[in-house]
């Protein structure tokens, strides 16, 4: 009887050694939309640097974070970002404040030629929010302006968005997600060109 258990216990590890992981597809996905509209501003003699954004570190990495109630943060397990928040929003950044014509050149690093103003960014939030009565994809920015002739801080503040959530789907949580970093942008396109000195 003895032996009859041993062979079985035996069998049943061989089985449980023979099982594979089971790989689960991981999609990929993109903040990619920009402002239908920015605000436009009168052209300085000045390059712009934008700096590549700080990011709060709950989101600094490509994985995709929602919750379900408040202070919570959890990640989709079957998509992600193809890229950091971070590494999506500058070059979303930097077309944006090249669409409003306010400055002579717009540049990411690594410029290293001369340039004016210098702008900071951070990403403070991006999550989807399903804790809300309506979901929606929430994104919180705190940006800095900064003359570096003058040493001065033109714009210090935070620039809040959100968009709707249609539906209980990552694809819906995405889109909602684009539609909020153009809000985002859009606003912030709008203080920079209103703090820019007059020329």
């Amino acid at each position: 009887m003895k032996g009859a258990a041993a062979a079985l216990l035996a069998a049943l590890l061989a089985g449980a050694c023979s099982f594979a992981p089971v790989e689960v597809e991981v999609r990929q996905a993109l903040i990619e939309q920009l402002p239908a509209e920015v605000a436009q501003g009168n052209a300085h003699r000045a390059t712009l640097l934008v700096l590549v954004p700080a990011t709060a570190a709950p989101y600094d990495t490509p994985r995709i974070a929602y919750a379900t109630e408040p202070h919570e943060i959890a990640y989709y397990a079957r998509v992600e970002w193809a890229r950091t928040p971070a590494r999506m929003l500058q070059p979303l950044l930097v077309q944006t404040m090249r669409a409003t014509r306010a400055f002579a050149a717009v540049e990411a690093p690594p410029y290293l030629d001369r340039y004016r103003y210098a702008l900071h960014t951070e990403i403070r939030e991006l999550r989807m929010d399903f804790g809300a009565q309506a979901p929606v994809a929430r994104l919180a920015l705190h940006v800095r302006l900064a003359d570096e002739q003058s040493g001065r801080t033109l714009l210090d503040r935070d620039i809040g968005a959100a968009a709707p959530i249609a539906a209980r789907t990552p694809d819906a949580a995405i889109a909602a997600a684009n539609a909020a970093a153009a809000k985002a942008l859009a606003e912030l396109a709008a203080e920079v060109v209103r703090a820019l000195p007059a020329r």
